[in-house]
């Protein structure tokens, strides 16, 4: 089976991404994109640690080269893999069809480093967007785990050449078009265009800028400059395409755009001027849309690198309107000149966001967008705010989760490109030391400054496991594995000190643990292996439970029961939410496979049911985000026997129906109830559940005497307010049971027939699938790429649904002519 998609709340659909302006500064933006999004927002033996120099202290770290296996059959890019690995004694991870599956083998090796070998027409778009959240899995803490970055080119040739590169990059000269001559104060010398200036040219020489005047426009003076001043840092922002960049933001100024390879000038008379500036090169695109994509090869990112010179790049993928991944890299960059490297600076912005997001936004932290597509802006981001219940004013939140996923770097990650620190030094020094094992991050002030928007950040010397911090939590730190975080703002004086104290043990690879997956890997049926591979990796030190389980599952005399035992497993593992792939025991599992397996035995309509109809809707453990528990067993028990007393699956749910809830002493009360998500054993201990419990319990109930059955429900009926009857507005929960060849609605702890519930009549005028709030979901343990709407968590984003409104407005246009059933008291939650 393929690696399942990672759920996402239901929303707009996936759109191509069209081409787009953006405006100079993370704040602006234009047009119709502007109006829609103020639209929507108005309802981190060790010893001191000096900045890393060059190819050795890259070769301090580890390295992999994260290749696919189509990639490595072309040699011209297998020489690529070659010297990247030679370079850096760099470890090989080979994918098959779907990137996600080196996740496994990184996990294990826990790299510094990882260099994604992709040509271009591998690495678009969504890859990247993959990549992001594929490298925030490697272990379990919500930070990237390694400096990354994309290593491609127009062909295989300019990947070579990147591989190839070991001189470091100290940059003194520059190129901006952006703000004019100002821009060019971090260089020594250098060339501009101004954005929003006609006609105006800055050229620095010995420390001073001098503007003159070009006619038609400045394409000229940028192509020349390229040729014969050779910048080895080009800064751009305002507006641009993953074809173009526009030289003017008021005014036609002409462009930089790509052909084939070729990076040219286009000046408003139409006159093209080809660019040819092999010398290396950083490019620092802080505000510009979409010149990070890559939707084919014939893309701005592949020019830059061919013709222009380019080693290291980062870009959005997308729009850009928040600006806090693009223009954060510059800030560091530039502002701490010296301290980090071009990909350090871009790796620790990151996790500035990261940490921005999950201290200030901290329930919101896990969602995706559905889409990134600015035509859907505004729908999109309306939804989100609603689905989520987002602040009133959202707009960090969005554009934080925004900006997460969509910026690119492209280049050697362990290629050192820096700017030369500073004569008289910076602001602040930042240094480790260690002593009686303890390791000290000192921050001292060496005169009188402001703390930048971004916090203090440090990669650590090598990766740590078991971090405890000692000293300095009133500082709020961040000690991660790799890096050490610490938000300080607002004013200093000179001489001010802060210290962080923690000690830790040096992680190492789990190398063991990842050749022990892989073995159990082979025994799989065909195609499952991807998406095992995919959950084992994102399971991190909990994998060996489930290879155990695996292996358990595995332990039959006859094939044919040992295959069906396996495929199984394989599939509840694949599925599982990534909660439960790092905490869910061999013993659930277990349970559910060997109970799965007794059912099917006993279960007079066995017959009747297709295997994947069994592994979704008889095998899971769980429904919703309830406590994850070994039922199985002990239902089978108290029930199995009597329900194969019955004719059909149908009808054996009606009579668990009728009979659980009054053995098990568990009656309907919305507020007595501990929690809307309580496990079978929670609503046992309490004698009281939800619509919610109430639907788990007999979800459970009927999986454990073989019959298909799934949470359904409605977020909010669209009259929002109880009923005459006392029927509550808002949410709703209820079971559905597969049954002579349908699924049929059934409500929990109802005396009524199947499809004959109360709600049955209000489905018409109070559902909507137009609105995700009032459309109906059914709970899926395959993953589907859409989420169930957990009225009690709704970021939660790990259940995965489908979407059933149309199948109960087809259910209610064939009893139109039928009387709907007087609801009892009404249920919520």
């Amino acid at each position: 089976m393929p690696i399942p998609p990672h759920p996402t709340a239901p929303g707009p659909p996936h759109a191509p991404q069209r081409r787009s302006r953006t405006a100079p500064r993370p704040a602006a933006f234009s047009g119709r994109l502007r109006n829609a999004i103020a639209g929507v927002l108005a309802g981190l033996s060790l010893l001191s640690m000096p900045s890393p120099a060059g190819e050795s202290a890259a070769r301090a770290r580890t390295y992999a080269v994260v290749v696919s296996a189509e990639t490595l059959k072309d040699a011209p890019w297998k020489a690529a893999a070659d010297a990247l690995l030679a370079k850096y004694a760099a470890a090989r991870v080979i994918y098959r069809s779907d990137v996600r599956e080196s996740l496994l083998e990184l996990s294990a090796r826990c790299p510094d480093y990882v260099a994604f070998l992709a040509p271009a027409a591998e690495a678009t778009p969504p890859f990247v967007w993959t990549v992001h959240r594929m490298m925030r899995e490697l272990d379990d803490d919500p930070w990237t785990d390694a400096v990354w970055g994309i290593v491609t080119g127009h062909d295989a040739a300019d990947a070579l050449r990147i591989a190839k590169e070991t001189a470091p990059l100290i940059i003194e000269r520059g190129a901006s078009g952006t703000g004019g001559g100002d821009s060019l104060g971090p260089f020594s010398s250098g060339f501009a265009s101004n954005e929003g200036k006609p006609h105006a040219f800055y050229l620095k020489q010995d420390g001073k800028v001098e503007e003159r005047e070009e006619k038609p426009d400045c394409i000229r003076a940028l192509v020349d400059g390229f040729h014969t001043l050779k910048p080895q840092c080009f800064i751009t922002s305002g507006h641009a395409t993953d074809k173009d960049w526009t030289v003017g933001y008021t005014f036609k100024g002409g462009q930089f755009r790509c052909d084939q390879g070729q990076l040219y000038g286009l000046d408003t008379n139409n006159q093209r001027h080809d660019i040819d500036s092999p010398e290396p090169k950083i490019w620092i695109p802080a505000g510009n849309c979409l010149i990070g994509s890559i939707p084919d090869p014939d893309s701005m990112v592949p020019a830059l690198i061919h013709t222009g010179g380019v080693r290291q790049m980062f870009g959005y993928t997308v729009v850009t309107w928040f600006g806090y991944g693009g223009w954060g890299i510059k800030d560091l960059f530039l502002g701490q000149p010296g301290r980090f490297t071009f990909s350090e600076a871009a790796f620790l912005n990151h996790q500035s966001l990261l940490h921005r997001l999950a201290t200030r936004h901290a329930r919101f932290a896990n969602l995706q967008f559905p889409t990134y597509d600015h035509n859907l802006m505004d729908r999109v981001m309306g939804y989100l705010a609603q689905r989520h219940g987002l602040p009133r004013d959202p707009k960090e939140t969005l554009g934080l989760l925004w900006d997460r996923d969509v910026v690119a770097f492209y280049g050697d990650p362990a290629w050192e490109a820096r700017m030369p620190a500073p004569q008289d030094g910076l602001p602040w020094s930042q240094e480790f030391s260690e002593a009686d094992g303890k390791v000290t991050f000192t921050i001292r002030t060496d005169r009188a400054g402001e703390w930048p928007n971004r916090p203090v950040m440090q990669r650590l010397p090598r990766r740590l496991r078991d971090i405890q911090l000692l000293e300095g939590a009133d500082l709020k730190p961040v000690v991660a594995d790799d890096f050490i975080l610490v938000p300080l703002s607002g004013k200093f004086e000179a001489g001010y000190t802060a210290r962080v104290v923690f000690s830790g043990t040096p992680l190492t690879p789990d190398l063991d643990g990842w050749q022990e997956a892989e073995a159990a890997l082979k025994d799989l049926p065909d195609g499952f292996a991807p998406a095992l591979r995919h959950a084992f990796g994102r399971a991190g030190t909990h994998r060996r439970e489930l290879v155990a389980a695996l292996r358990a599952a595995a332990q039959a005399t006859d094939e044919k029961a040992r295959q069906a035992r396996v495929k199984a497993m394989a599939f509840l593992i694949a599925n599982m939410p990534l909660a439960d792939l790092r905490s869910v025991s061999q013993e659930v599992l277990l349970d559910a496979l060997e109970g799965t397996l007794e059912a099917q035995a006993g279960a007079p309509w066995k017959a009747s049911l297709s295997e994947d109809l069994v592994l979704n809707c008889v095998l899971p453990y769980a429904n919703l985000d309830e406590r994850r528990e070994a039922w199985r067993k002990d239902f089978q028990q108290r029930f199995a026997r009597r329900a194969w007393e019955q004719a059909t699956p149908g009808e054996a749910a009606c009579w668990l129906n009728r009979t659980i809830f009054r053995e098990l002493k568990v009656a309907y009360h919305a507020t007595r109830r501990p929690k809307p998500n309580q496990s079978p054993s929670e609503s046992i201990a309490a004698g009281y559940a939800s619509c919610s419990g109430l639907s788990i319990l007999l979800v459970d109930a009927c999986r454990a005497c073989g019959i298909p059955a799934r949470i359904a429900g409605i977020p909010q009926w669209k009259a929002a307010h109880a009923d005459a009857q006392g029927n509550h507005g808002g949410n709703h929960m209820w079971v559905e049971v597969w049954d002579r060849g349908a699924w049929h609605c059934l409500g929990a702890s109802e005396d009524s027939p199947l499809d004959e519930t109360w709600f049955m009549a209000r489905i018409g005028e109070a559902s909507d699938e137009r609105n995700w709030a009032h459309a109906i979901y059914a709970a899926s343990w395959q993953q589907t790429g859409l989420s169930f709407p957990l009225v009690w968590n709704l970021p939660g984003n790990d259940v995965a649904a489908i979407d059933v409104t149309g199948e109960y407005l087809k259910k209610l246009a064939a009893k139109a002519a039928e009387k709907p059933a007087d609801p009892p008291a009404g249920k919520t939650n």
